[in-house]
């Protein structure tokens, strides 16, 4: 068998085996399990993370180590991430990076913690007070929301399954595994999480990344696409619903937010990014021949160069602060039409040479 007919099969039996009505079955088994345990043995939960995930004898090794691996389950990281596939006029897969992290991570994630919330599940009740204080801004509270399904694994399931069936590689079967394994265990041992949650939250990512493999190419063809009328209304719906379902789980702030949260400044962005979006050519994708060190360097220079706008837009939000609320939302909204427009119009134009002409 050649290298691409493993590869194609190696694809066919991940999505297969996903797909199997049994598979699926005892996936929904294990989901339910999750949340009753969580339900009714809260306990069993924390005493795991606290006594045993927490080895004392291991401490002075594994906490600086989760501390690090923490910092690849909060909100930003995903988000830059999904923007990269915007900036570099990779429309197809900028669809589905946004659709996991925005609709999967943010709105679906969200509209599930409320809904198993009324059942009174919360976030641990072990003690965080080890953890530096720079980390404050970037851990949930226990009062703030529950935790079920765990959302930051969710993402990286989503992400690690949907990259893999996009182009499967041997080495991807070992490191994306590895990557959602310690996603899973990093919020248990901060004491954000609870580790039933996020094996929840790993098997709902993992079918998120499914659907988002097989269906958005289809979706890219509907013929919502060729209004941008009906583009722009669908835009403005989606992010009203996400602002709805998000303020169920917390506190809607005006103050500069970090990590889980999105302050009004970042949901501007998103505004502007989702509306940007709708006015352009999309689905339309350009492809780059990048055949030289002169023009990889070009290339990556162009994507730098759009996250530093990204970045520095936002950054002047926080400094102009709270007295001047209304001018970083009005600049986070812009920000938000760079992501969408402005980028990517710069890597074009900066790579106009070397654009594949189909």
């Amino acid at each position: 068998m050649s290298t691409k007919e493993e590869i194609k099969s190696s694809e066919t039996n991940l999505e297969g085996f996903l797909s199997n009505y049994l598979v699926i079955t005892g996936m929904v088994a294990i989901f339910i399990f999750s949340f009753l345990f969580q339900l009714y043995f809260e306990n069993l939960d924390e005493i795991f993370i606290s006594t045993i995930l927490r080895n004392e004898f291991l401490r002075p090794i594994c906490d600086p180590f989760w501390l690090v691996v923490y910092w690849g389950t909060v909100a930003i990281f995903f988000l830059a991430i999904a923007v990269y596939f915007v900036f570099d006029n990779k429309r197809g897969m900028g669809l589905a990076v946004v659709a996991i992290v925005v609709l999967g991570g943010l709105f679906l994630g969200d509209a599930l913690k409320s809904f198993f919330g009324l059942f009174g599940i919360q976030r641990p009740d072990i003690p965080i007070d080890w953890i530096p204080d720079f980390y404050a801004d970037f851990l949930p509270t226990r009062t703030e929301t529950s935790d079920f399904p765990g959302q930051s694994v969710l993402v990286p399931a989503a992400l690690s399954v949907y990259f893999y069936l996009k182009n499967p590689k041997k080495w991807k079967k070992v490191v994306f595994p590895v990557y959602v394994g310690l996603m899973m265990l990093a919020r248990p041992y901060v004491g954000v999480n609870h580790f039933s949650a996020n094996i929840a939250g790993t098997i709902l990512g993992i079918y998120i990344g499914l659907v988002s493999y097989k269906y958005t190419p289809k979706v890219r063809q509907l013929e919502i696409f060729k209004s941008k009328i009906i583009k722009f209304l669908i835009a403005v719906g989606l992010f009203g619903l996400m602002i709805i379902i998000y303020t169920t789980q917390r506190p809607f702030l005006i103050e500069p937010a970090q990590g889980v949260d999105l302050d009004v400044r970042m949901f501007m962005m998103v505004l502007g990014g989702f509306i940007g979006l709708s006015l352009t050519e999309y689905p339309k994708e350009l492809k780059f021949q990048i055949d030289s060190p002169n023009k990889r360097l070009i290339h990556i220079f162009s994507i730098i160069l759009c996250y530093i706008v990204l970045f520095g837009l936002y950054v002047l939000t926080l400094v102009l602060g709270p007295s001047l609320l209304w001018i970083g939302i009005i600049i986070g909204f812009f920000d938000g039409l760079w992501i969408a427009i402005g980028g990517p119009l710069l890597v074009e134009y900066l790579n106009k040479e070397n654009i594949i002409q189909t």
